[in-house]
């Protein structure tokens, strides 16, 4: 039995209790599923998950089952076999999110050592919560930069954006969310984070001035490249940063072998075009 088909409030005899399910559990929530309704129904009763995962461990699974659809048959006037529904998919719910939260702790924990890094805490410890009340503590420290975090989308499939976005609400600092073409979509599985999103701007290809601060990272005192190469580079990389460091990276090998120290459009190394390499390549020919 589905349980967006319970019966109105008006066929429950009218009830206070059946208003109060209706207004609660639904209203402008049309899109609830079964399982997120019939938390919400417990909820509305003032068991919560705690004493769920508790009621589990002390009372056995009957008969929490049992307590719990007591309170929901009493609260909201609904009948035996409709309470017990309810009951059974929220204590089922609840135990299913306890455990992937244990699961994914240590993940966070890791991800919230790391951006406690970054923000200057050589040795970061604590919990989950503890690390992340130390990340606020750091960011909201006046004239604080924006927090920059890369691969993004990684965060999200490990369940730890809805830190960020309280870090975001805690502070006011501004975050960069930078990912793969996938982020906007991946966001959406959050909406509380999604609808906090002012701005959206896909990358764009890396141009001459890219690449030429790219070349001050990447290429070594000593050796220095002409801007026609750069530009060289930037084409047949398609404008990808990533490449284009692999491919200065090669220039600079190059240099060495040659024993040059500017390295200008003669250049006869290789580049690297992330095309695969064609059959004769890799000595494969016809007989």
């Amino acid at each position: 039995m589905a349980l967006e088909t319970l019966p109105a409030p008006s066929a429950r005899a009218g009830s206070r209790e059946g208003r109060e399910l209706e207004r609660d559990t639904r209203g402008p929530r049309d899109d609830l599923t079964d399982s997120e309704l019939a938390c919400r129904v417990v909820e509305q009763t003032g068991i919560t998950p705690s004493e769920i995962l508790a009621g589990v461990s002390f009372l056995g699974w009957e008969r929490l089952e049992e307590d719990v659809a007591r309170r929901v048959q009493e609260k909201f006037a609904l009948g035996e076999e409709t309470s017990r529904a309810i009951a059974r998919l929220a204590i089922t719910v609840t135990l299913t999110r306890d455990e992937r939260a244990k699961r994914e702790a240590p993940i966070r924990r890791a991800e919230a050592y790391d951006i406690l890094r970054e923000l200057g805490v050589n040795e970061p410890r604590g919990t989950v919560a503890g690390l992340t009340e130390q990340a606020i503590e750091r960011l909201s420290q006046p004239g604080h930069p924006p927090l920059l975090i890369d691969e993004a989308d990684k965060l999200v499939d490990k369940g730890f954006v809805e830190i960020i976005r309280e870090i975001h609400e805690a502070t006011q600092v501004p975050i960069i969310l930078i990912g793969e073409e996938e982020l906007p979509a991946k966001l959406q599985r959050s909406e509380r984070t999604h609808n906090r999103v002012l701005v959206w701007s896909a990358a764009q290809p890396c141009d001459l001035e890219d690449t030429a601060l790219l070349a001050k990272l990447y290429v070594p005192q000593g050796v220095s490249i002409d801007h026609e190469l750069l530009d060289k580079i930037r084409h047949v990389s398609g404008g990808r940063a990533r490449r284009i460091c692999v491919n200065l990276e090669n220039v600079v090998e190059w240099a060495k072998l040659q024993g040059r120290e500017h390295v200008d459009a003669s250049y006869s190394g290789t580049f690297d075009t992330g095309e695969p390499p064609k059959r004769s390549a890799l000595g494969l020919r016809r007989s």
